[in-house]
């Protein structure tokens, strides 16, 4: 027997007796959408099957790979930028997902005035020092002078 025709035949004979995989979709959740640079988030993928891998990636890059079992699997990701990772059923034609974690801007300090440090008489004004302060709340100054 010629043994494409065997192969052809085992195909439909595990598909006509339910020995095959059903390959269906699953979908992804995480379990925050916003992190700081480098912390971590989970993300989760619903209905795994077990003879499946699952890979992360970031592109075509695979982070990860992890064989499923009929349950929820989950991928810890560290993302230092804001990144969309892609999830395939390794072997299945068509469940894949995507998910994006956004990072959250690390706060910044720019000095906008006159020079930071100034040497002046008793009794003589400074000129204002200005500091702008972006992607932060509840920011506050301390240490400085009384007065000031």
């Amino acid at each position: 027997m010629n043994k494409s025709y065997f192969f052809g035949i085992l195909f439909l004979f595990c598909t006509f007796y339910g020995f095959s995989q059903t390959c269906s979709g699953f979908t992804l959740s995480s379990d925050v959408s916003s992190v700081c640079s480098g912390d971590p988030a989970i993300i989760t993928l619903s209905d795994s099957e077990s003879g499946y891998n699952y890979e992360i990636r970031i592109g075509t890059t695979v982070i990860n790979t992890i064989p499923g079992d009929d349950d929820s699997i989950s991928f810890t990701v560290n993302p230092t930028t804001t990144t969309t990772y892609n999830v395939i059923a390794i072997g299945c034609p068509a469940p894949f997902d995507t998910i994006t974690i956004n990072v959250i801007p690390p706060p910044s300090l720019a000095l906008t005035s006159a020079n930071a440090t100034q040497t002046r008489c008793q009794n003589v004004a400074i000129a204002n020092i200005t500091y702008n302060v972006t992607d932060a709340t509840g920011a506050f100054v301390s240490g400085l002078p009384a007065g000031v």
